[in-house]
């Protein structure tokens, strides 16, 4: 259930001329300058608990197997029963912290389903890059008191796994139907670049694929080698201790950077053929256009989209790259 920001923020206004000029929220330790205004950041479009939001719901069934059903769009109204932190969720699935039985249930299902398609996400051949993020304390006066890199918490990937699903589920939806949107693609990688990544790792000693002929490597199986280099340097890292910020980046850098198009062109880093971000119209403005495609397909909503979407996404994508 994400918040129906496009109920609050007409296309054309100057509300949403000025989300579109400055494209996301931007965030830095401890402060966030919001791409709309706090009375909807943090009021009317904030999930809070026990409280009545305005949504934009995708539904997706699933059999006692786990297998995905037919997904379903509407627009709903919203009632949460809790607001949890990662910690609390983290404690409350290690068994460290009671909680209701029903919330217990809840977030105990949503860790078997979330694995469950990490697992398959991975299995298709989507890349598999560990990082770690810097985590800061600030003293009395706001200055740095302490810095450490943190790992992704289990509880994020929970959540992670199911925005996933919904971003694919959107993204499927309109661009199996050729409607205009903006899509998050990410475009297969150089294969000049992955057999590059490969000879800087096997100098460095990291065990990696076997390399095909230079000249019979093209971008479909580019990719591939990619995904199956991440898994080996992911699994090298945790074994050996060595390169754990270095090796991930190694990866990175050998890839095409994702950006926003008016056009499907596909995920190749999540082994996706159609991928929208959905989840988040509150700080990202592609999101926002989003919702107003899907709510227009849907028949629900007929608000127009930008008329240059190459133009958004290419100033989204610029902005992106900016913070």
């Amino acid at each position: 259930h994400i918040a129906d920001v496009s109920h609050f923020v007409p296309a054309g206004s100057p509300l949403d001329r000025g989300a579109a000029e400055r494209a996301f929220s931007l965030y830095v330790p401890s402060r966030v300058a919001p791409m709309l205004p706090p009375e909807l950041s943090n009021d009317l479009c904030s999930l809070r608990p026990r409280e009545d939001r305005l949504c934009v719901t995708v539904e997706v069934p699933f059999d006692a197997n786990l297998e995905l059903g037919a997904p379903a769009f509407y627009r709903s109204v919203s009632r949460s029963r809790a607001r949890l932190t990662y910690g609390q969720a983290e404690r409350i699935l290690r068994g460290d912290e009671a909680t209701e039985p029903e919330l217990d249930e809840g977030l105990r299902l949503a860790e078997t389903v979330a694995l469950e398609l990490r697992r398959r996400r991975f299995a298709r051949g989507a890349l598999r890059v560990t990082t770690r993020e810097v985590a800061f304390d600030f003293d009395e006066d706001g200055g740095v008191e302490r810095a450490w890199l943190e790992s992704e918490p289990h509880a994020h990937m929970l959540v992670e796994e199911l925005m996933i699903l919904a971003n694919e589920a959107v993204g499927g939806l309109l661009a199996g139907r050729r409607r205009e949107a903006l899509y998050r693609v990410h475009e297969r990688p150089d294969p000049q670049a992955v057999l590059h990544l490969l000879a800087k790792l096997a100098a460095l000693e990291v065990p990696t694929p076997p390399a095909p002929e230079r000249e019979r490597l093209t971008p479909g199986p580019a990719a591939t080698l990619a995904a199956e280099t991440s898994e080996r340097v992911s699994a090298y890292v945790e074994q050996s201790g060595r390169g754990s910020e270095a090796f991930p980046a190694l990866v990175l850098r050998a890839l095409k950077q994702a950006r926003y198009d008016g056009r499907n062109l596909g995920h190749s880093g999540l082994a996706s053929p159609a991928y929208a971000h959905f989840t988040s119209p509150i700080r990202r403005y592609p999101d926002l256009v989003v919702h107003r495609a899907l709510l227009r397909e849907l028949g629900v909503a007929d608000e127009p989209l930008p008329e240059d979407l190459g133009g958004v996404a290419e100033h989204a994508s610029a902005q992106e790259r900016r913070f």
